[in-house]
């Protein structure tokens, strides 16, 4: 970084200088002021990629979003740049001056955001970003100084060129990301797969040639990953924890201690009876395949995978069943079209017709999906307290709970 923030007119189209001596006439162009007007230092008029405008004093090093074209805002933020304390900052830096209105007493308040372009720090507290003071922050508090800083070079782009740590840093943390997505698989928490680092680590690589050297895109660009870095970095609690406090952190993130609140004694034993009885325990498988698929590792494309693998097994379950039903009803209705059949005859019949399934068809389908239901006729017919007609239901809920 120069000794001073100068201005690179020659970058794109996303600087015009606004001479010294000019106001905003109201008309999309600018007039000299009348003589008897003080002249103000120039003022950079930048435009962001995305098309939104701020503006930018390299001689006092002071950076706003708010429309010094209009008079009143101009000369309100005049004012407050006499307020800040602009002789403090030292070569590389500058300030970001946020106004923002007070409701009701028409009054404004006026925040400043250091930013040290030569450490890529930003802080809202002059002192600590400091050229001086930027080497002893602590390890958590220089990321996130590092994300305000990436932030603010994400909306203000234009008037800087890229940082020279830039590329070396991204291509470092896509690095680990891709690593750590080898490591951990589908545990890992990273915020981007193999494939996503794989088409930014291209990108990052791309724009080392030359011809992105003045671009303003590329500035954006790596702003926007090195800020998403520090984001992720400030979550997984980066530069704190030793490695044996931090993977008990991360274990008790991981599977946190709910609080089970039971039902009455009474309640909880109808309860109980009726899906470990009634339907077999079934219940509970369903609910440990939603509770695995819905569990979230820190990327949504995981939970959204888990969730469309389960759904295309419910699909094909259900088709299965389905397949195999309509063998089982036709039989059954086939056994009580004929009178005074021997329940035996009648289980025979139907382990006949589960018996010639695969050739009908299905193949496909586990064998333990149609030993199952054999299993529970049998236990049906010896127990003898349900009817054939009832049959089907137990078959369904067996049918269902294999996994």
């Amino acid at each position: 970084m120069s000794e001073s923030i100068a201005l690179d007119s020659s970058r794109s189209s996303t600087l015009i200088t606004l001479p010294a001596g000019t106001a905003y006439n109201g008309e999309s162009c600018f007039d000299a002021l009348q003589e008897d007007e003080e002249a103000v230092p120039d003022w950079s008029l930048c435009v962001h990629p995305q098309g939104w405008v701020y503006f930018f004093n390299p001689l006092l090093k002071v950076v706003t979003d708010q429309d010094i074209r209009k008079p009143s805002v101009f000369e309100l933020t005049k004012e407050n740049c006499l307020q800040y304390p602009l002789d403090e900052l030292s070569d590389g830096m500058e300030v970001h001056l946020h106004l923002q209105s007070l409701i009701g007493n028409g009054n404004t308040s006026v925040f400043g955001l250091a930013v040290n372009h030569v450490h890529c720090v930003a802080s809202y507290d002059l002192q600590e970003v400091k050229s001086n003071n930027a080497y002893s922050l602590t390890p958590k508090r220089l990321n996130r100084c590092r994300r305000l800083y990436w932030n603010y070079l994400w909306n203000h782009p234009a008037h800087v060129p890229s940082p020279s740590r830039a590329i070396e840093d991204a291509s470092e943390a896509l690095t680990w990301f891709y690593t750590d997505n080898l490591i951990s698989g589908a545990k890992s928490t990273v915020p981007f797969s193999k494939t996503e680092c794989d088409e930014l680590a291209r990108i990052v690589r791309e724009l080392t040639a030359s011809s992105n050297d003045r671009s303003v895109s590329k500035t954006v660009f790596l702003s926007w990953l090195l800020r998403e870095v520090c984001s992720f970095r400030d979550a997984e609690d980066w530069g704190q924890y030793t490695q044996k406090d931090l993977n008990a952190l991360r274990q008790r993130r991981t599977n946190p201690p709910q609080s089970i609140h039971l039902p009455p004694p009474v309640v909880l034993f109808l309860l109980n009876f009726i899906i470990n009885v009634l339907f077999f325990g079934i219940p509970h498988t369903y609910r440990a395949h939603v509770k695995a698929t819905s569990e979230y590792r820190g990327r949504l494309a995981n939970v959204q995978q888990q969730w469309a693998k389960y759904i295309e097994r419910l699909v094909r379950e259900y088709s299965h069943f389905l397949l195999v039903a309509t063998v089982l009803l036709s039989a059954t209705v086939g056994f009580l079209a004929v009178p005074n059949i021997p329940e035996g005859a009648q289980v025979a019949g139907t382990i006949s017709a589960l018996a010639s399934s695969p050739s009908g068809g299905t193949k496909q389908i586990p064998p333990q999906q149609i030993l199952s239901p054999i299993c529970i006729m049998f236990s049906v017919d010896i127990l003898g307290f349900m009817d054939m007609q009832f049959f089907s239901v137990f078959l369904q809920l067996s049918w269902f709970g294999q996994s």
